[in-house]
């Protein structure tokens, strides 16, 4: 009983002292490359623009900077640092070195680390040890295409004056979704 006490308090002590730490974010400006290749990889340039050409590393870096708490900043910085060790474990060199295929298929890696075959393990890991770093770079890097300029004019239809609102429409099979003011 004794030990039980003692250990759930000092790794109690300890997570609070972890939380109380201040993050490297200098760490994080530093990586702003890897964080253009690794968007430019979800996003890559088609006939509309890529995600480096409409500047998502800024974005991310800037929402990472300034809207993440400790943690989520702390867990974002743990992610870009396991994407280089895996590369430089698996291809022998960093990210922003390898080719595309290499680039895709780290972040198949990632992808398949962070979904579980039984949803509810999903969901309890989400709940203590938060959203997986590629769920949040995902959503990230999409979050800044849609809201960039380019991503929002020349890579969504754009809608320069809605006329009318449907709530529900039908998609052809190659039409681009819709952005609006």
């Amino acid at each position: 009983m004794t030990i039980g006490l003692a250990t759930v308090s000092s790794f109690s002590i300890f997570q609070w002292i972890r939380t109380r730490q201040k993050v490297n974010l200098a760490a994080l400006h530093l990586k702003r490359e890897t964080i253009a290749i690794l968007a430019d990889t979800i996003i890559p340039k088609t006939e509309s623009p890529g995600a480096a050409e409409a500047n998502v590393a800024d974005f991310v870096v800037n929402m990472v900077d300034a809207c993440f708490d400790t943690s989520r900043q702390r867990r974002f910085l743990a992610g870009l640092a396991e994407v280089d060790d895996y590369c430089r474990a698996t291809y022998h060199q960093a990210f922003i070195e390898c080719g595309m295929t290499d680039r895709v298929s780290v972040l198949n890696h990632l992808e398949a680390k962070a979904t579980y075959r039984m949803p509810l393990i999903g969901e309890l890991n989400r709940l203590f040890f938060g959203e997986p770093f590629i769920v949040t770079l995902k959503s990230l890097v999409v979050e800044g295409y849609c809201t960039s300029e380019l991503g929002a004019t020349m890579g969504l239809a754009y809608d320069y004056i809605p006329v009318h609102y449907q709530s529900c429409i039908a998609m052809g099979e190659s039409q681009r979704v819709w952005a609006t003011n």
